[in-house]
């Protein structure tokens, strides 16, 4: 829906408790987009259009009362993927993937549970979303549950990594070894192993820095301790830093590769992903009105008001004790109120205010009727 010129203030939102009601949409619902779209709802002045968007709210309400509402999980934002999706040779990282992930897993799910029986309009305006196990499995083979790519991910990078264990090994193991004699000479400055620029040295005095044949990488900023590189470790960290540089060629293959599998899906991915955004926006609507025990208003364009035992949902949210309120107005364009301070008026006037925000943005009334006008200006 298009919303078409405001029909109040954005003070009238604030006076009326609006913005208690979009905070709570914002704070409820799992797909990370609508929580801006949530802050800046605003009501619509469309009578066709209000109405289809209660239609599909109907739908999801219904489920939450059977206690078998959509099986939705969190919907991140991966608005981003889609440019680097129509780069040929582009390359989506981990994070991208674990984004992507989410959505099939998602959809998949969704499309299952969307039954025609019982979610007919969803049923028919979900056909595209993306239903693919083998899109999914493909991610699966390529990184583990924490979104590292996995070492099998392909017969190379198993090669690389074995290579590089055994290597790092084998430093450990000479390292230890001048380690020990070192420390027994009384070369040491330090007591440990240290690392600089990615290799393995050891924290000599100054004063003993060529005990040990080797290159001095490095040296404290008081100049007490050098940092001694072993000659018999040279040729191994050289062997190390050529390996971990060919594991993370091979890493940005796979992914490059993966990425190229998902790029003739990127309109798909990209309709299920708008699909579920706004089935998330139904779902947190209709999970408000479930928790209010709300009923769909219905909205006349004439001034006809009706409502019976309605509830101010301000009220309701926080715990607090509320007075049901009845109003009638058959026609008339003015409502007057009467009675002593402190006696609920301006509560009245408010919660009618509310009522018609909430009605006009497709939300459901805490009533047990509710006719109400639409406003257009």
């Amino acid at each position: 829906m298009k919303n078409n010129t405001a029909i109040c203030s954005a003070d009238f939102y604030e006076n009326v408790g609006f913005n208690t009601i979009r905070s709570w949409l914002s704070e409820h619902c799992l797909c990370a987009l609508n929580k801006d779209y949530f802050h800046k709802l605003e009501p619509y002045s469309n009578k066709m259009d209000i109405e289809e968007s209660q239609s599909f709210t109907d739908e999801l309400f219904a489920s939450f009362q059977r206690n078998s509402p959509l099986p939705l999980d969190i919907i991140p934002d991966i608005t981003e993927i889609f440019q680097t999706l129509e780069i040929t040779g582009a390359q989506l990282n981990s994070d991208h993937f674990q984004k992507l992930y989410q959505i099939l897993n998602c959809s998949y799910y969704i499309k299952r549970a969307l039954k025609k029986n019982d979610f007919p309009l969803w049923h028919s305006n979900s056909q595209n979303l993306i239903n693919s196990k083998e899109a999914v499995s493909s991610i699966e083979k390529v990184f583990d549950d924490s979104f590292q790519i996995k070492l099998n991910a392909s017969a190379e990078l198993k090669r690389l990594s074995r290579a590089v264990v055994t290597i790092e090994g084998n430093i450990q193991d000479t390292m230890a070894k001048l380690l020990k004699q070192a420390r027994v000479e009384n070369w040491l400055q330090g007591e440990n192993i240290v690392w600089r620029n990615y290799r393995s040295m050891l924290p000599l005095k100054a004063s003993q820095k060529r005990k040990i044949k080797g290159i001095v990488q490095d040296q404290s900023a008081t100049g007490q301790t050098a940092y001694v590189e072993p000659l018999e470790i040279i040729d191994l960290n050289n062997q190390l830093t050529e390996l971990q540089f060919e594991r993370v060629e091979e890493v940005n293959r796979i992914l490059r590769e993966l990425t190229a599998y998902f790029q003739p899906m990127a309109g798909q991915i990209q309709e299920s992903f708008y699909i579920l955004q706004h089935l998330d926006r139904h779902i947190v609507i209709a999970k408000l009105a479930y928790e209010l025990k709300c009923i769909r208003p219905k909205l006349n364009n004439t001034t006809q008001i009706l409502l019976e035992k309605a509830n101010n949902p301000l009220f309701t949210l926080v715990g607090k004790d509320v007075v049901s309120l009845d109003l009638e107005l058959k026609n008339n364009r003015i409502l007057l109120l009467s009675g002593p301070n402190a006696g609920g008026k301006t509560v009245v006037l408010k919660s009618l205010g509310l009522y018609t925000l909430m009605a006009q943005c497709g939300m459901y009334i805490p009533a047990k009727k509710a006719q109400l006008p639409l406003f257009t200006q």
